[in-house]
């Protein structure tokens, strides 16, 4: 049984600009990315084997806790107590969740930035992207047989934005990309 829990900001910026590949020779193509990825929590499982998963991804902001002794811990008791709840993880979520009703979580802030600008060139491919995620879940298992139990709550501001600005290509391609996304599962099962 594992959990992953994310508090607070997660930010990635990244940036290009002011390049002039005027005098590159013209072939092979030339390569611009600019590319910035935030993540409150990633995991990557792969198995050949029988798996059996029990987990859980949380992501939220700062507890304040100044002006009242209850806990997210707390608030997963009263959940685990109030709906008969045997689920760990499941009980932690809805007190994490609570607590955001309650004013006692706030929500955390996960930004990507992704910024090109001022490229010139007359054989490159200029690519610009920024990706944000507050959870991420990826299970790879070879053998027939996975058995889960995934839980994942983001209390969270997730945001991502890619701005291109001012770049020229004559005989590459130009691509923009921005993807933001709270909680994500990828589950492939079967046999290699």
């Amino acid at each position: 049984e594992k959990a992953q829990v994310q508090i607070g900001s997660v930010t990635a910026t990244a940036n290009t600009s002011n390049v002039d590949g005027a005098d590159v020779p013209v072939l092979p193509l030339v390569d611009i990315n600019t590319s910035a990825t935030a993540v409150g929590n990633n995991q990557n499982i792969a198995s050949n084997t029988a798996t059996f998963l029990n987990d859980g991804q949380f992501t939220y902001g700062a507890a304040s806790l100044a002006n009242t002794a209850i806990s997210p811990e707390d608030l997963a008791d009263a959940a685990s107590a109030l709906f008969d709840i045997d689920n760990s993880h499941l009980a932690f979520g809805l007190g994490v969740v609570a607590g955001e009703a309650l004013d006692i979580i706030t929500p955390a802030t996960i930004t990507a930035s992704s910024t090109t600008s001022g490229v010139t060139s007359t054989n490159s491919n200029i690519h610009n992207e920024a990706t944000a995620v507050a959870n991420n879940t990826n299970v790879n298992v070879d053998s027939n047989l996975l058995i889960g139990d995934l839980t994942q709550v983001a209390v969270a501001n997730v945001s991502a934005g890619a701005t291109l600005t001012g770049v020229t290509t004559s005989l590459g391609e130009i691509g923009n990309h921005a993807t933001a996304v709270g909680n994500n599962v990828n589950i492939n099962v079967g046999s290699p």
